[in-house]
């Protein structure tokens, strides 16, 4: 394994072209993820709930497929 040497962290797209999170989420999550994501927007649920939610309806991915999207999010 290679070590890391850099590590970036983006919440709220602020450094990112795109929202990160979103994005993961719209490719690996079932599309019901933003029904959570609603709700959290009309606070409705806490940040806690919706993530838990949200996690929850990650589909299986690779570890290719997680270094893919990894590699292509633009800065």
């Amino acid at each position: 394994m290679d070590s890391i040497t850099t590590i970036y962290c983006d919440f709220d797209g602020t450094i990112t072209k795109k929202d990160a999170v979103n994005t993961f989420f719209e490719l690996f999550a079932d599309p019901s993820w933003t029904d959570s994501e609603k709700l959290w927007v009309e606070g409705k649920i806490s940040s806690k709930e919706n993530a838990i939610r949200q996690v929850a309806l990650i589909r299986e991915t690779t570890p290719k497929e997680l270094d893919d999207y990894i590699k292509n999010i633009e800065i």
